[in-house]
């Protein structure tokens, strides 16, 4: 859902200082969840339920093992110590099945809507629950179509609005976690099918109003950068950079992780005339993780990162996706620099490989032709199910106050070869081997607490 991009950040190291104990101080004031007139950012992912799973025809709206995921996020402006203002952004993608045909697509539906907030905070406002609402814009598209001779139409952007109630609850002055309840309304859309046999003669042309409204259950992060304790501030900088620290510190603190980026293949075979290819030789790579600081330079980690590069058919093109799940508990030497706003660090670490060959088309078919008949043979492919995988790497994160930094990665991965396997019909099988090891370049992005 959404394809992250690679950001590149130059940073200069210098001499380290120590962390100053006026800072120390101001850092346990307690007004250190006083949030007015501070900009924040979050990522927010969870579940999602379709109201009315009608489609068109026999299809309807339905989710592999019941789970229909919301990956999301935003940003927004506290105004006052009530109202602020939110932009919100999320995305679905569940699966179009048929009762007789099966599988046909994938329906993918990205909504961004502006929003207004209320918040009441509790005590010293370390639990805000809130209310939101907007009107905004969805944008719907149909994708991996499973059967070529059956063509959806029902891609069409429409109106969007969201009512929403949740709470947060502050981890320190800089980081929020929180769940919220969310309503994702839609108008009446259309949907057209068309269905036409082996002659490409139409033997089905059916349209049906469908409507996506959504309930949605989601867990969030939200980071506020910029300096805590400090409301109203004029300074437009203020709002992104604190003007002192404490930033990294020697103190024991957990954190989450968000990544994306790149990985370069080294290798793109797969077996016989299959090859594995990412999309416009851009390998997207996602995930996220936890992880501890035990001192000033040790700590550890876990990561789990997912990509899916295509399964291509020379010359015939995309066939499946290849995934990739990998589980990564890695350790963490750091070197912290200025004050420790700056810390370069290396990571290493040994874990294990989840692999699953899915998103399977029927659109690329292998014609055989014997004398007037033509039949096809639509490939079959697999290969092993798991293996150990390894990592180690460098990367630099600059913190933008004490809780919240940015930073790039560069982990070298390792897996081991796959056996794979290729049949098409009653010809003889290909074999080979698959190896999805390479060099990723990451964007990082952590939220420390307490």
């Amino acid at each position: 859902m959404g394809r992250m991009g690679l950001l590149v950040l130059a940073l200069v190291i210098a001499v380290a200082g120590p962390v100053r104990a006026e800072d120390q101080a101001e850092r346990d004031q307690p007004d250190r969840f006083y949030d007015t007139g501070r900009f924040y950012f979050y990522f927010e992912g969870g579940q999602a339920w379709i109201l009315d799973d009608k489609f068109v025809d026999d299809l309807e709206f339905s989710t592999p093992d019941g789970a229909n995921p919301v990956i999301g996020g935003g940003g927004g402006y506290n105004i006052s110590d009530h109202w602020g203002v939110e932009l919100q952004a999320h995305g679905t993608e569940p699966e179009i099945i048929s009762k007789t045909r099966g599988k046909i697509e994938e329906y993918s539906n990205i909504t961004i809507v502006p929003a207004v907030r209320f918040r009441y905070p509790i005590g010293d406002g370390q639990i805000v629950p809130y209310l939101t609402a907007g009107i905004g814009y969805s944008i719907n598209d149909d994708n991996d179509t499973s059967d070529p001779r059956i063509k959806i139409t029902a891609d069409e952007s429409t109106i969007a609005g969201t009512i929403a109630a949740g709470v947060d609850y502050f981890l320190s002055s800089n980081v929020a976690i929180g769940l919220s309840l969310h309503s994702f309304i839609y108008p009446d859309q259309e949907a057209r099918l068309v269905e036409r046999n082996a002659n490409n003669r139409v033997i089905e042309d059916t349209t049906h109003d469908f409507n996506q409204t959504t309930i949605a259950l989601l867990a969030h992060v939200k980071l506020f950068p910029g300096q805590p304790g400090q409301p109203n501030q004029k300074s437009l900088l203020r709002l992104i950079f604190a003007d002192h620290g404490p930033y990294d510190t020697d103190e024991v603190r957990g954190y989450f992780l968000g990544l994306g980026g790149d990985t370069f293949l080294f290798s793109d075979k797969f077996g016989g005339d299959v090859e594995m290819k990412a999309p416009g030789d851009f390998n997207a790579t996602l995930g996220g993780g936890l992880g501890m600081n035990f001192d000033r330079n040790w700590g550890a980690e876990i990561i789990l990162l997912n990509s899916d590069p295509n399964l291509n058919l020379r010359p015939l093109g995309k066939f499946a996706e290849f995934s990739n799940f990998t589980v990564m508990p890695q350790a963490r030497f750091r070197w912290p620099f200025l004050d420790g706003q700056l810390v370069p660090y290396a990571t290493a670490g040994v874990g294990v490989a989840f692999y699953d060959i899915n998103d399977k088309r029927g659109t690329v078919d292998i014609p055989t032709v014997k004398g007037n008949a033509v039949t096809t043979h639509t490939p079959q492919m697999t290969t092993d199910k798991s293996s150990v995988a390894a990592s180690a790497g460098i990367g630099i994160e600059y913190f933008l106050n004490h809780s919240v930094s940015f930073g790039v990665a560069m982990p070298f991965y390792i897996y081991p070869d796959l056996k794979t396997k290729v049949q098409k019909g009653s010809a003889a099988p290909q074999y080979g081997n698959v190896n999805m090891s390479g060099l990723a370049a990451l964007v990082t992005i952590k939220a420390y607490f307490p």
